[in-house]
Order: C-alpha cells, then structure tokens, then sequence
C-alpha cells in the first residue's frame, strides 16, 4: 500500500527532525538510501536482523550512543543555568553563587548530579559572567559546547579530563565579555585564542583547533 508506506516513511522522518543535529543530516540519508527497504522488511523481519542485513546496526549504535551523551550534557547544562538565573534575579542573594554548587544542581535528576557539580565547578564563573551579560539562557550552553555548537568547540566530557579545573577557573577571566565564555570559545579559533590571550593554553590542553 502505497500510502501506508509513504506514512511510515514520514513519520520517520519526523522522528529525524528530533535528533540533534549533529545526526539529523545522517537520520534524514538513512531514511533516502534505506527507507523502501526497511518498510519491506518490516513486514518480515525484527528491527535489530534488518539493522544487520544492511550493515547498519554497528556504527549507527555509536552514533546513537554519542547522540544520547550530548543530549544528556545540553541538558544538565540548561538545568543548572536555569536554576543559575533565576538565583541571579533574587536581589536578596548577595553571595558567590558558583560555591553554592548543591542548590544548583539539585534541579537535576539524581543520577546526573555528579555531572552537574563538575561542570558547575569548571564553568560556573562564565555561566554567571555571560548571564550578567544579558546571554541568552540556551545561547550560554552553546557558547561553552555543550549544546548543539559550530564544529571546533570542545566536548564536555573530553575538557573536564583534561583541563585543570583551578587554572580553567582563574587563568583567563579577564578582559572582553566573550573571553568570559570558557576555553570551548577561546580554543574554537586562533582568533579567538590570541584575543583572550590564551593560544598558549589551548596548544597545551590540545583543545579545540589543537585537537590531535
């Protein structure tokens, strides 16, 4: 049935029009390539032998896989920001907001908390700079790289391992407002390096354009 197929097919594309979109693009090929095929083995076969027949399941997992890691980082990060403004809008909090790490995170489900207190650790200090200075809530997530960002800024994940979380936190917060944004913008370009005075840092933590 011609019809049924074409609804199939279009609900699977609206599934893709969901993903992130570092994997949208690649969602919306696999539909182009391997949409007939799929709908007709549907009718035959379980989802996980079609995967296999078409020589799919492996690297698509690990797409999935890193897919669900980046989700779960863009949302812990919108989280804590949330929680990090609205803190910012009581005009009766008169302390360092980035030491009350536990208030922040606890907005986050329990099994994301640790993730939550690193990054609030690491990046604390520039969520509230560019939140004082009137940056979007989502824009703020994207700045540091860990919401869907321009290719070159740096996962979450790999900085927390390998940047030293004083030095992060002290080195390079002075100077123009974007050069509060954290190493992600810093070490996106040359330009932005030199202009936060930090290439030297970049080079060293192999960070962004420096990746190995």
């Amino acid at each position: 049935d011609k019809k049924t197929e074409q609804d199939i097919e279009n609900a699977v594309r609206s599934v893709c029009s969901k993903l992130p979109n570092t994997v949208t693009k690649q969602c919306d090929k696999l539909i182009d390539q391997y949409g007939q095929f799929i709908i007709k083995f549907l009718a035959t076969l379980p989802p996980k032998e079609i995967c296999t027949r078409l020589a799919l399941c492996e690297p698509q997992l690990k797409r999935l896989e890193e897919s669900s890691l980046e989700i779960i980082e863009c949302a812990v990060c919108q989280g804590a920001i949330k929680t990090v403004e609205e803190i910012l809008g009581n005009k009766q909090v008169d302390y360092d907001i980035v030491q009350d790490v536990e208030k922040i995170c606890n907005t986050v489900p329990a099994r994301y908390y640790e993730k939550c207190v690193k990054m609030v650790k690491v990046y604390g200090i520039s969520m509230v700079r560019q939140l004082e200075n009137f940056v979007e809530r989502e824009q703020v997530c994207v700045n540091m790289g860990m919401c869907s960002s321009p290719t070159g800024y740096v996962r979450f994940e790999d900085e927390v391992e390998q940047v030293d979380h004083a030095e992060k936190k002290h080195a390079y917060k002075v100077g123009a407002k974007e050069c509060t944004w954290g190493p992600a913008h810093w070490c996106s370009s040359e330009e932005n390096a030199q202009k936060c005075n930090a290439s030297k840092f970049c080079s060293e933590k192999k960070l962004g354009k420096w990746q190995e």
